[in-house]
């Protein structure tokens, strides 16, 4: 996760959209959730926005009970 982390800080620049692509991903661990919080308050520091699209059944709950759904915009 803390590879993660760190491409997050050097991706989410000031001013700049971010946009997440789980087409390809099945299901995520629930300790992705920190990573979903963490994403999404350096965009709202950063004044970034943050986006996803393809997400499947699960994640797509997953993302509805945490903070990151309800600030970002689904592209799909």
């Amino acid at each position: 996760m803390s590879q993660i982390i760190a491409d997050l800080k050097q991706l989410i620049e000031p001013g700049i959209g971010i946009m997440l692509d789980f087409s390809q991903t099945a299901t995520v661990e629930p300790a992705c959730l920190k990573v979903f919080e963490f994403a999404n308050t350096l965009a709202a520091e950063r004044s970034a926005s943050l986006g996803y699209m393809g997400e499947s059944e699960e994640i797509r709950e997953i993302l509805e009970i945490s903070s990151f759904f309800s600030t970002t915009v689904n592209a799909d």
